[in-house]
């Protein structure tokens, strides 16, 4: 290695860094010393040349060296100037380049300076790249939140037409049959009272007969009624709305529920919006249902409480329990709701829903066309979490926790 070398390798790493200041200077910093520059070289220079001239001509007058020197200076002043300015400028024409790039749809687009750069330019340019990191955030988000939007109307779409086909089929295999025998044993009640000698006790019987299947049939109807949409739910709260529908399910199943709203002493439930509680009736609903199908439970508990500022639902059976799958989507398949036991899982929120409904059962109830993952769905939907409990022979409990809302009014149960 030679001298030279010797003297130029600590040099080296010194130069760089000082040229790496001198251009990451303020833009203000870069014009002052780039004026600064052409004045002082201007005066050495010139005053150089003019001494050289006079003594060389010293009986001549100089105008042409005057305008020799105003020209010269003029020109350097504007070639550094320009100069300068062009490199000072060059990170706002990459942000520039960098916004029409994302006005174009270019989102991944980022500002990414150059060597020349200064305070002011570095740090909008970390406030812009942060500001497209958290719209190509936000972008994505939204694109995921329009899918699972379009997949949600289409099985609110299935799950509409699936209701449907439940109803009509009801109506036309029970209520339906109901009244086409009501229909006949009418003709045959108007035949009968239309003979010459009626027999006014077969007469009285057939017609008591006849009321008791009106009966029957306009019970049927009211409780397709009650399933479609339950009036006291909006009347009277979700506490007394369920109430209600536990009795009737009991009365109709033969099953015991032991329903309870608070612990003695404790607050009154609050006042819940309207699509709160009618996603927790649902849910109530239709873990109801799948215990009529598939537990065969001798003993039921319904209850209502809240705990730590949110409002837990539960229903729990003591039926034959089962083994919960692995998958939220498999979970609703199963088709039997239910809590504690060994095994347990809870339904993810929205965002992370199953990808497809399972199918539904047409005769299992209002909302069994999306089943345990319609109740999922919209317990999701109002930012509550939806738990399933179970084990073989353990029984089942299906779970629902809502927060509440802040400052709720409170209604008796």
């Amino acid at each position: 290695m030679t001298a030279r070398d010797q003297l130029d390798r600590p040099l080296h790493p010194w130069l760089k860094r000082l040229f790496g200041r001198l251009l990451g200077v303020s833009l203000f910093t870069k014009i002052l010393v780039a004026n600064g520059a052409v004045v002082a070289l201007g005066a050495v220079a010139g005053t150089y040349l003019t001494a050289e001239h006079v003594k060389a001509s010293p009986h001549g007058t100089h105008y042409e060296m005057m305008a020799l020197m105003g020209g010269a200076g003029l020109a350097l002043s504007l070639a550094l100037n320009a100069l300068v300015l062009r490199a000072a400028f060059a990170p706002l024409a990459l942000l520039e380049r960098t916004a029409r790039r994302v006005i174009a749809g270019d989102l991944d687009a980022r500002v990414r300076l150059g060597p020349v750069r200064d305070p002011h330019t570095e740090q909008l340019a970390k406030t812009v790249n942060a500001m497209l990191e958290s719209l190509q955030v936000h972008t994505r988000q939204l694109e995921e939140y329009s899918v699972r939007l379009r997949e949600l109307s289409d099985r609110v779409l299935l799950a509409q037409e699936e209701e449907r086909l439940r109803l009509s089929r009801e109506l036309h295999d029970e209520t339906g049959q109901e009244l086409s025998t009501l229909l006949l044993g009418l003709r045959l009640f108007r035949d009968a009272a239309g003979a010459p000698q009626p027999d006014l006790p077969a007469l009285r019987a057939q017609a008591a007969q006849l009321a008791e299947l009106a009966r029957s049939t306009l019970d049927g109807v009211r409780v397709l009624a009650l399933d479609l949409r339950p009036r006291m739910l909006d009347d009277l709260g979700l506490a007394t709305a369920l109430r209600a529908y536990v009795d009737e399910w009991s009365a109709r199943t033969s099953v015991p529920v032991t329903y309870s709203t608070q612990p003695d002493g404790g607050p009154p439930l609050p006042v819940l919006p309207p699509t709160t509680e009618i996603a927790l009736y649902r849910m109530v609903q239709e873990a109801l249902v799948n215990v009529a199908k598939h537990a065969a439970a001798s003993a039921v508990r319904v209850s209502l409480t809240t705990v730590d500022g949110a409002l837990v639902v539960e229903v729990q059976d003591n039926g034959r329990g089962m083994t919960l799958p692995k998958s939220a989507s498999d979970q609703a398949a199963a088709g039997h709701a239910g809590p504690s036991g060994p095994q347990a899982r809870e339904a993810p929120d929205a965002p992370d829903a199953p990808d497809a409904p399972d199918a539904p059962d047409a005769a299992s109830g209002l909302s069994a066309g999306i089943g345990l993952f319609g109740a999922q769905e919209r317990i999701s939907l109002v930012g509550g979490r939806l738990a399933i409990e179970s084990a073989p022979g353990g029984g089942t409990t299906v779970r629902a926790i809502v927060p509440l809302p802040d400052h709720a009014p409170t209604s008796a149960a």
